[in-house]
């Protein structure tokens, strides 16, 4: 029994380590400074998967991780390589519904900078949501359920679909929820708006994302904790367009929700992502003079925390040091901070990413200001 059990692993296992093989050879034409021809050796790749298995599902899947959080998250532009190298290789037959994908390159595409490229794609994804699912995030034809913010009368929260007969009279799964994909372009269409100020669109896409994993979390179990994930991105957005307004108290009361909504008993949701959220928190905490005597060694957890999370890419991380910085210098170390954006500032410059170097300049300002 046992020898017929190892047996059947071993088309799985043959595939597996010719995978790694194939992805080995890239990674070693990459890191020795050949990317062109690291690209090149993907493609050949990918098409000895297929003559070799019928498919490159596990190649497939290796180079995503690889271009997630791996190498490519390390290096933005090579992650968005390898990520526009699968588009282009994926076995689906419809490239326009595959938002996982699509929102990954918008990701890659705006931490280097290329919001204008991330904002095209994600007019993509938004027609593909009107064209495959009569979806429309656009002109949003929904029941008006109330004003979001007392602050911007013109965003409403409304009866957004949630479920797949709310969208298409002729469905006939009523009680299955919307795909998770589809929701991810919803999320992905927010942040377009987000972009261009256009505060009102941003702010009722968000609001529907999060609705949706709320329900989501509830009542379903694949993808929870990445959904999770996704629905803080949506709170901590409504949070900065209300600080943008010089609303900071409805900002702290967004991510407020979020954590006290995330912190039930069974919700899905990791540390990292918790303590994202707690730390973002407590920069808004700053405006409000309402930081806890022990703010300082919480940003400082949090932080360590973010660092150590696997689906944290670079931006994030970055951007929790930023925010340690900010609580050191609201509570009266202004060494400790100053020392802490320095030490960010000499890495920004040494970045193969440039955008870092924007990222930092918002806190010396402020620092040098106050």
């Amino acid at each position: 029994m046992r020898l017929a059990a190892e047996g059947a692993t071993d088309p799985w296992r043959r595939q597996n380590e010719f995978s790694q093989g194939q992805l080995d050879k890239v990674l070693a034409l990459y890191h020795d400074g050949k990317r062109t021809e690291a690209l090149r050796q993907l493609d050949r790749s990918m098409l000895l998967a297929k003559e070799e298995f019928g498919n490159s599902g596990n190649l497939y899947g290796k180079v995503w991780t690889e271009a997630q959080i791996r190498s490519g998250s390390a290096d933005e532009e090579w992650g968005l390589d390898l990520f526009l190298r699968l588009l282009g290789a994926t076995d689906r037959s419809a490239h326009e519904t595959d938002h996982l994908i699509y929102g990954n390159i918008c990701g890659k595409l705006r931490s280097v900078g290329r919001i204008t490229d991330a904002r095209e794609l994600a007019a993509r994804q938004q027609a593909s949501l009107t064209r495959f699912a009569r979806i429309d995030t656009v002109k949003r034809p929904y029941k008006d359920l109330g004003p979001l913010f007392s602050f911007l009368p013109d965003a409403r929260r409304r009866d957004f679909p949630m479920r797949e007969t709310d969208g298409d009279p002729d469905a006939k799964s009523g009680e299955r929820l919307l795909d998770y994909p589809r929701m991810y372009a919803v999320n992905e269409g927010a942040t377009a708006a987000l972009d261009v100020g256009d505060w009102v669109r941003a702010a009722e896409l968000y609001r529907w994302f999060a609705d949706y994993a709320t329900a989501y979390c509830k009542h379903s179990t694949p993808r929870t904790h990445e959904v999770t994930r996704h629905s803080l991105i949506s709170y901590g957005n409504l949070a900065a367009i209300c600080s943008w307004h010089g609303f900071p108290a409805d900002a702290e009361a967004s991510y407020g929700e979020f954590i006290t909504l995330v912190s039930q008993d069974g919700y899905p949701v990791e540390d990292g992502v918790l303590s994202n959220a707690i730390l973002s928190q407590l920069v808004i905490r700053i405006e409000l003079g309402t930081l806890p005597e022990n703010a300082v060694q919480i940003a400082e957890e949090a932080a360590e925390t973010i660092e150590a999370f696997t689906y944290y890419g670079r931006p994030t991380k970055f951007a929790s040091r930023i925010r340690v910085a900010r609580i050191h210098h609201a509570t009266g170390n202004r060494a400790r901070a100053w020392e802490i954006i320095n030490e960010l500032a000499a890495k920004a410059k040494a970045d193969v990413n440039p955008h870092y170097q924007m990222m930092i300049l918002s806190p010396m300002i402020d620092f040098a200001l106050d």
